[in-house]
């Protein structure tokens, strides 16, 4: 499986600097409705994003050129350029480049990076339509946090995968985060209050099961660093800032939910 791809070998991979708030409305403005039009007229098989500081904030897009379109690298990017040109005049973008990609084969495997690819693409515009709808009906912060908790809910939900082995790996999740933000006695209590506070609101089915179903992933029982890519990835493109923070909290959400879920079936 190759690993490395050269610019224009296949991928376009655009790295873009500048303020959260913009580069967030670019997401779900510009780029969402560009990369839908590539998709759906077949230009492009693959478009994902993440964000990511180097130490400065930026967004990652990637595309992949169809095999079977005449398209040229050039002309996309004559258009991605066109698609910048006015936050750049304006120094709202203050930086973009063009990079290679290279594939993470050690955390989803050779034979399930193509995999994990397509659920990149999937998982990305569900976001984007997402973000769009949150704008347009000015919801919160927590209003994100909560899709965010119940589309991980749903992601798990598409693997072959039992309660048990569900309340397991949040677990493992769970404690391998507390390392990095640890829980004591008063923050124990808040994230009870909290889970008690959202209790009716978890579970909500936000996920476009549809949407995966080609993929497979029902049949498909996942190792435990896969499925935390997946998971990892989610929260990443769905939090501007400090999403290592809220993905601590969610992951001891989730596995009170599965707990809670399995008493509740006993």
């Amino acid at each position: 499986m190759k690993r490395f791809f050269m610019l224009g070998d296949g991928w376009l991979y655009f790295k873009i600097y500048g303020g959260v708030k913009h580069l967030e409305g670019l997401l779900y403005n510009q780029i969402h409705t560009y990369s839908q039009n590539l998709l759906h007229s077949r230009v492009i098989d693959k478009f994902f994003f993440i964000r990511y500081a180097d130490p400065d904030y930026h967004l990652r897009v990637r595309f992949h050129i169809s095999p079977q379109s005449n398209y040229s690298i050039d002309t996309l990017l004559q258009e991605f350029n066109k698609i910048l040109e006015y936050s750049i005049h304006e120094r709202l973008v203050y930086r973009y480049s063009l990079d290679c990609y290279s594939r993470e084969l050690e955390r989803y495997g050779e034979d399930k990076i193509q995999l994990a690819e397509e659920f990149f693409q999937i998982n990305s515009v569900h976001i984007l339509e997402y973000l769009k709808y949150e704008y347009s009906h000015e919801l919160g912060d927590h209003d994100r946090w909560i899709w965010g908790l119940n589309y991980a809910i749903g992601i798990l939900g598409l693997f072959d995968l039992n309660i048990d082995e569900k309340i397991l790996f949040t677990k493992e999740l769970k404690d391998s985060f507390s390392l990095e933000f640890p829980v004591d006695k008063p923050n124990k209590i808040k994230i009870n209050n909290k889970y008690r506070e959202y209790i009716d609101r978890l579970g909500s089915n936000v996920i476009i099961q549809e949407h995966y179903d080609l993929l497979g992933l029902s049949s498909f029982k996942p190792k435990h660093e896969f499925l935390f890519g997946l998971l990892h990835m989610h929260f990443n493109r769905l939090f501007r800032t400090e999403a290592r923070k809220y993905e601590s909290l969610i992951y001891n959400f989730m596995n009170k939910y599965f707990v809670t879920l399995k008493k509740k079936k006993h």
